[in-house]
């Protein structure tokens, strides 16, 4: 059976995947399109019918992806135990789906989320963002990586955060990650991102002091070096 399998079979399949995908997505688009020309007049849209087209498309081509590559692993799997003598799977590209574009916060955004979060990781949510850090480097932070000289504030990144995924009955905030030795970095210093000297307190404006980013980093978010 596995044998009945052709290249030509496997693009017929692909093909129909991805006319029936459209079939449906646009079916799905036309009727939310009513549902919203229905809604009451002057009412806040989220997003316009025609991206709502676009993330619909790029989300279904993704799934016809995953399932093209799933049949390519089942016959390289199939080639390998001498079931058959080649992979059909031969279409190329085809495993390759158009990745969802990652959304990005707005400054205001942000600044919410470093309010709604545990008051000792509101400095973490911070230095993320205007610092550029991955989370093991901004993790793995002591005060001794911190230059907090007036004017220009600056920090050293020696090490990284690395955990464990949790046991059978730990939950995953019971985690402590060691720092330890970057395996692909060495000490690099990078400047902050300072804000405006003219900016009032984050709960207000979009944007921070700098009298607040000094007393961010030196909170207790920060572990003793």
């Amino acid at each position: 059976m596995l044998d009945d399998v052709t290249p030509d079979l496997v693009r017929d399949w692909h093909s129909e995947m991805q006319a029936r995908l459209r079939e449906e997505l646009a079916a799905k688009d036309a009727a939310r399109v009513r549902r919203e020309k229905g809604a009451a007049k002057g009412a806040r849209k989220d997003r316009r019918p025609r991206q709502l087209t676009q993330v619909s498309v790029r989300d279904g081509f993704a799934t016809v992806a995953r399932a093209y590559r799933l049949l390519h692993a089942v016959y390289t799997t199939a080639v390998e135990d001498d079931l058959v003598t080649s992979n059909p799977c031969r279409i190329k590209g085809a495993s390759s789906g158009n990745a969802a574009e990652r959304p990005v916060l707005s400054i205001p955004e942000v600044l919410a989320l470093a309010e709604e979060v545990p008051d000792r990781y509101e400095a973490l949510v911070q230095l993320l963002v205007w610092s550029g850090l991955r989370i093991g480097e901004a993790a793995a932070l002591q005060r001794r990586d911190l230059d907090l000289t007036p004017g220009y504030a600056s920090l050293s990144v020696r090490r990284r955060a690395l955990s464990s995924r949790p046991r059978q009955g730990q939950h995953p905030d019971d985690l402590s990650p060691d720092a330890s030795p970057s395996s692909n970095t060495g000490s690099a210093s990078r400047p902050l991102k300072r804000p405006r000297s003219t900016c009032t307190p984050p709960s207000t404006t979009d944007a921070a002091s700098p009298s607040e980013w000094t007393s961010w980093l030196r909170s207790p978010a920060l572990s003793e070096g």
